[in-house]
């Protein structure tokens, strides 16, 4: 299973890598189409390794930055990206800060932020790797000779995921 989830993800980003929009065929003599509408808005829907669904919004501020603001199911986060090509349909670098709700017996909030590289597909496949930091903290309840008492243990550290989706730019 494991080979098998590994081909299909190698699959993945050969494809999104080779679906790159180029911007022509490197014919200096061409003429380009100046009234083209650019496209500045990108809906996206993502499923990631970290167990979460997600719906993303961008929008480019400038020819090569975006702002983007997500809803997890369980959190939300905001980022900023640079894209490589001046479209919001290509590859793109970003920062992002987010928090996740955790509502396990003890229900805490996790603030975490990060890096990633954002890969898209002439179409609609994106794919995103990302790193960052995380704070959380979880609770253990213990007794003492007053009674019960809960204790604060912080457990940071890093966090990294992959999450593969589909946009639509318009």
């Amino acid at each position: 299973m494991k080979r098998f989830s590994f081909l299909i993800i190698l699959f993945f980003f050969s494809l999104c890598s080779f679906g790159q929009v180029t911007g022509g065929n490197g014919n200096k003599n061409e003429k380009t189409n100046t009234t083209s509408v650019v496209k500045r808005n990108e809906m996206s829907v993502q499923l990631s390794t970290m167990n979460y669904l997600a719906v993303d919004y961008e929008r480019l501020v400038s020819n090569r930055f975006g702002l983007s603001i997500g809803a997890l199911m369980l959190g939300g986060e905001i980022s900023c990206k640079y894209h490589f090509k001046p479209q919001i349909n290509s590859s793109s670098v970003g920062v992002k800060l987010g928090i996740d709700y955790n509502p396990g017996n003890y229900e805490t909030s996790i603030p975490k932020i990060g890096l990633f590289y954002e890969l898209r597909c002439k179409k609609i496949l994106t794919a995103k790797v990302e790193v960052g930091y995380r704070h959380f903290t979880y609770t253990e309840d213990g007794w003492d000779q007053w009674g019960m008492t809960t204790t604060y243990i912080p457990d940071n550290g890093l966090y990294g995921g992959l999450t593969l989706g589909i946009f639509i730019p318009w």
